[in-house]
């Protein structure tokens, strides 16, 4: 199956602003109107009223390791709230460990607020949104949403992670009339940086 994916999408767009300095640069700069932005597309991809979000929603430092053993582990961009970290990674190119990387993020968010074994029952939930220049599937959808489920039977394994792949390469096939037309807010405010 993984060998399936990586074979699909070996073609690569260059969508040059979807760069990490240069999206974290527009996020960050204006840190309020960031905020608000970053509210509105998560409150479009999780289907979910941006003022459910906003209580007490801020950036976290994107260098998000336990320790100092724990290398590589700067995130593009994190939030959270009172019940959830929101790790957003601008993904460029499609390489073999991609997968890998933002799922360790994901782990070291996850166990963030867990400092003894009473914590356990106090994990927030994470939402790994990746805004990737390839379709990671390759079945030409905007927005994959996965998370960890019991194979045979598909029941959801409790674990408060789900992950949202975010087709940029997408919207290289809107024209400008498909765009102004489209209601989703997602589709409009990324087409600016194709």
């Amino acid at each position: 199956m993984k060998n399936d994916i990586e074979k699909k999408n070996k073609k690569v767009e260059k969508f040059y602003l979807l760069n990490d300095k240069i999206v974290k640069k527009i996020f960050t700069s204006d840190e309020e109107l960031g905020k608000k932005v970053i509210l509105r597309i998560l409150s479009d991809i999780l289907k979910v009223p941006v003022k459910k979000l906003d209580d007490d929603f801020e950036i976290v430092y994107p260098k998000i390791g336990l320790n100092k053993r724990n290398i590589n582990s700067e995130a593009d961009l994190v939030y959270k709230n009172k019940k959830a970290y929101f790790s957003i990674e601008f993904n460029y190119n499609n390489y073999p460990t991609l997968v890998n990387k933002n799922f360790s993020y994901v782990c070291l968010l996850y166990l963030k607020d867990i400092k003894n074994k009473e914590d356990y029952s106090n994990i927030k939930e994470v939402y790994s949104i990746n805004i990737d220049g390839f379709d990671y599937y390759g079945h030409d959808e905007f927005i994959y949403e996965s998370e960890m489920r019991e194979r045979k039977i598909g029941i959801p394994l409790g674990i408060k992670i789900k992950y949202y792949n975010i087709n940029f390469a997408y919207l290289k096939k809107m024209g400008y009339n498909d765009i102004i037309k489209e209601k989703n807010f997602i589709k409009r405010l990324m087409y600016m940086l194709v």
